[in-house]
């Protein structure tokens, strides 16, 4: 039944984004991506290896306005979505509406992106192929309101956000997380910075630094995400509990991209038999160390991101290392772009003259 009522959705939205023309809402995006892999993982401890092909990701998004001022946005990961009624928003990525209040505020509420910062963390799970402990275990899709502040130009925006905490485990746990975060935009120079104050229990606090810094230069970029984290209650607050990350792109041209990746996260604000209870930082856990760094490519055989063959080689040690080889395809289906093609083939069909018909010239000359 749940299966049926998805489809239905799915199928009523295909059918309002056929017809937008005749619709008074406006939707400025309609699409489908999905991500399948071949993985092979090698470990240097006593378990079995591993390997075989995956279907990692496929998900439905949809963009819009419903007037000027108000818009949508909703996105489902449909590989998750196959759970009760009641939990169904555990799929759900996002489903937010924004109003638009003049140039510069515009005012957001339902379920969103947690503001953290960092460009790891930025990109959409889909895009991201190895990670830090931290991007792994943080939970960054969470009920909430904000308010964002552009400027003129749209190069800087402010963002003050209260949400769910992402450590709760049960609805109306009263525990939650503000957020302050500012999206840069200096040419050469990028930023996703944060300062966030998040309860992992009542009453009880981790903050966060998070300072993402990108630098493009032609076909060259690369970033540098780092992040501190620490609990009022520990003595040294900064360089105890962290996260580092560097990855840098190259862009031979339209088809092929080479990037490098590397991180490492620590955690030694608290003694290592400290348990997940009594843990400032329930995410990289007290004593743990990892690291993990890699090599890999892009392939895009049209002159846009539509389709996306990957492969990289990549090493992680935490307790033991593992070897990680993978290879797949990334493509996304443009449901507008698609209608605009049917449209206009179906327009030029009907302007064919039927088998049988002249078709009657007119002399350009006569008056």
């Amino acid at each position: 039944m749940r299966k049926v009522l998805l489809l239905s959705v799915l199928l009523w939205v295909v059918a309002v984004g056929y017809s937008q023309e005749d619709n008074p809402y406006k939707i400025d995006k309609l699409r489908l991506e999905a991500r399948i892999d071949y993985e092979g993982l090698i470990k240097d401890d006593t378990s079995a290896n591993s390997g075989g092909f995956a279907g990692k990701f496929i998900n439905f998004a949809i963009d819009g306005h419903l007037t000027h001022r108000f818009s949508y946005h909703y996105r489902q990961r449909l590989n998750i979505a196959d759970v009760t009624f009641s939990s169904f928003f555990r799929g759900c990525d996002w489903l937010y509406l924004d109003y638009h209040l003049g140039k510069h505020f515009t005012f957001s509420a339902g379920k969103q992106v947690v503001y953290i910062g960092g460009f790891e963390y930025d990109y959409a799970p889909i895009d991201v192929f190895y990670w830090s402990r931290f991007w792994n275990n943080v939970v960054c899709y969470e009920m909430g309101a904000s308010v964002a502040f552009h400027d003129t130009a749209h190069k800087h925006t402010l963002i003050f956000q209260v949400c769910n905490s992402p450590f709760v485990s049960k609805p109306f746990e009263n525990i939650y997380a503000y957020n302050l975060i500012w999206y840069g935009n200096m040419g050469v120079f990028s930023t996703i910075y944060s300062l966030n104050l998040i309860e992992y229990t009542k009453n009880h606090y981790i903050t966060y630094i998070s300072l993402g810094n990108k630098f493009t230069f032609n076909n060259l970029s690369f970033y540098i995400d780092f992040q501190n984290r620490a609990s009022f209650a520990q003595k040294n607050f900064l360089f105890k509990d962290i996260t580092l990350i560097g990855q840098v792109d190259y862009r031979f041209n339209h088809h092929w991209n080479l990037f490098i990746k590397g991180g490492y996260d620590v955690n030694h604000a608290q003694d290592a038999a400290t348990g997940y209870q009594m843990a400032y930082d329930q995410l990289v856990l007290p004593g743990e160390e990892y690291y993990y760094c890699g090599i890999g490519g892009f392939y895009y055989p049209l002159n846009n991101d539509m389709i996306r063959l990957h492969a990289f080689f990549a090493v992680n040690h935490l307790d033991y290392t593992t070897y990680q080889l993978n290879a797949g395809v990334t493509w996304k289906m443009d449901f507008l772009q698609a209608f605009k093609y049917l449209k206009e083939q179906r327009i030029n069909k009907d302007r064919r003259p039927r088998k049988g018909h002249k078709i009657l010239e007119t002399n350009k000359d006569e008056n």
